[in-house]
């Protein structure tokens, strides 16, 4: 086969999610292989289908059938996670494809979280339901922007340097900054990043029937993660200032 297993693998972004890795891993390789070598799919292609499937699992939610509507999800999901290794592996990487895996990232999360709340409503009839939707939304948006905001203000190489401390002129210590080291060098994110939370919101908990549950570890964590964030970078942010 033109695309091996260990060929697959170097497509993989330098830090990835915790769910990612340990969860999708083993469904994930094995689509992309087969994906690749196989068919003549492409990678918008790819987005324009796990659009699809976000359709179809809002519109499960929204009847109510939340087993199914967490499946086709995740199945979105995977698509989400296949189609920017896919032109990393076969084709040059475009800014119009990285829009359009960020806009239906961003869709399907909309649908997601709107269309649970509304079936959440229609199994309880709660109307506090309606306003959690629009609530897990934020909690997973809000991940997004931080992110992208990030990567406008700190470069790869600063974030390296500056966060995480590696290849800084003096070295860095800290508890936290040798736990980035740690994780960076086997290439996960922070946990709870926001591709793990999305995944436990809309895939964990309404196939297991824990959505209350949920959100009630989820949002107390969130908010506490922002918090602590929002000083780190603070501290970050002067500290390039300075430089």
């Amino acid at each position: 086969m033109k695309y091996e297993f260990a060929t697959l693998r170097k497509s993989y972004k330098p830090a990835r999610n915790w769910w990612n890795t340990f969860v999708l891993q083993p469904v994930m390789l094995p689509t992309l292989w087969f994906v690749a070598n196989f068919t003549r799919l492409r990678p918008n292609t790819i987005s324009f289908i796990s659009f699809i499937l976000y359709l179809l699992c809002g519109f499960f939610f929204t009847s109510g059938n939340l087993i199914l509507g967490a499946i086709f999800f995740e199945l979105g999901v995977l698509g989400d996670a296949i189609d920017g290794k896919l032109a990393r592996l076969k084709y040059k990487p475009t800014k119009f494809g990285a829009y359009t895996d960020t806009w239906v990232d961003t869709w399907g999360h909309f649908i997601a979280a709107i269309t649970l709340g509304v079936g959440m409503f229609v199994n309880t009839g709660n109307h506090w339901w309606l306003l959690m939707g629009g609530i897990m939304f934020f909690v997973k948006i809000q991940h997004s922007i931080e992110a992208l905001m990030t990567s406008n203000l700190i470069s790869p190489d600063k974030y390296k340097r500056v966060v995480v401390g590696i290849g800084a002129k003096k070295e860095q210590k800290g508890f936290l900054i040798s736990v980035r080291k740690f994780l960076l060098k086997r290439r996960l994110r922070d946990p709870l990043s926001g591709s793990d939370v999305k995944n436990l919101l809309f895939f964990v908990a309404p196939l297991f029937g824990i959505v209350s549950i949920m959100l009630m570890i989820i949002i107390p964590l969130f908010l506490l993660k922002a918090i602590f964030w929002f000083f780190y970078y603070r501290n970050i942010l002067k500290k390039l200032d300075d430089e």
